[in-house]
């Protein structure tokens, strides 16, 4: 730890220091206690050209256990237009800057913090009406979100440090989506209609099985018309009859004679015709008189 001599020596240097970097902006206040001086801040410098809308003194006492221990005790003094709220966060921005330089001679730092914040915000404050206050409002809350656009912009910067530049371009595509182009959409419909004519058919399929008897499980649902004609062959011993109803089963009674208007009597179908010939060959004369 520092003695107070050492702190006194470590003040009187930084003092000269400053003396000689503003010569025309610092000031020795005498008669003080503790060494005190005011450093006058502006925006720009006189040679840029430009207005200075805002500029303030920063007024520096000395403790006796600084910059080993503590800062520097310090107040803003309004040289141009500042409201009482930008007062408070000046002194906020030097009183942070020294906490953060503890140990140093930290006033040059403070200076630069200072003067950093009135440079961006070298604007006409009003003359303090509600309407100039409204104005300054809006300014304020303009370059707010600018700063947390920035911020924003840095973090993703940072988070994407460490990724590939594919990796990068992949998390780009995600968020601004695929672009519409004629190669895009010709590949994405062709895509969609497959899929489109693969349901309709599937449903198509299922549909069709679903009218038989029993439903999908039903073996008939997969046969062919065909395959279907010669399962009943068989299970009738070659012989199906068709076209009109049978005679009673209960009472043995013939079936009562086809008024106009009702079904035909059965007949009885040789079925080497519709299994082995040619559709082409199919001739009527082949049904013979006993089958009338």
């Amino acid at each position: 730890m520092a003695s107070e001599d050492e702190n006194r020596l470590e003040q009187d240097d930084e003092i000269e220091a400053l003396q000689s970097m503003y010569p025309d902006d610092f000031k020795l206040i005498e008669g003080t206690a503790k060494p005190t001086y005011r450093i006058s801040i502006f925006p720009t410098e006189p040679a840029d050209n430009e207005v200075n809308h805002i500029a303030c003194e920063l007024e520096v006492e000395y403790p006796l256990t600084y910059p080993s221990e503590t800062g520097p005790n310090m107040k803003i003094l309004p040289l141009e237009k500042l409201t009482s709220s930008q007062i408070t966060t000046l002194e906020k921005i030097a009183n942070d800057c020294a906490e953060e330089n503890i140990g140093c001679a930290a006033v040059f730092m403070v200076i630069g913090a200072v003067s950093e914040w009135l440079t961006e915000n070298n604007e006409d404050p009003g003359d303090g009406s509600v309407f100039s206050e409204m104005m300054r409002r809006q300014r304020d809350s303009q370059r707010a979100q600018e700063e947390a656009e920035a911020a924003n912009t840095a973090a993703e910067a940072a988070e994407n440090a460490d990724m590939t530049e594919e990796e990068i371009m992949a998390a780009r595509r995600k968020l601004e989506g695929t672009p519409c182009t004629d190669e895009t959409f010709n590949a994405w419909n062709t895509a969609f209609m497959a899929e489109v004519a693969a349901q309709r058919a599937k449903e198509g399929r299922v549909g069709l099985r679903s009218n038989k008897a029993g439903g999908e499980n039903d073996p008939e649902a997969y046969m062919t018309g065909k395959q279907w004609f010669e399962r009943k062959m068989l299970q009738s011993g070659g012989v199906v009859g068709t076209l009109g109803d049978s005679d009673d089963e209960d009472t043995g009674a013939p079936a009562a004679p086809a008024d106009a208007g009702s079904k035909p009597a059965a007949v009885d179908v040789n079925a080497a015709i519709f299994l082995n010939a040619q559709t082409d060959d199919l001739d009527l004369d082949d049904f013979s008189d006993e089958d009338e």
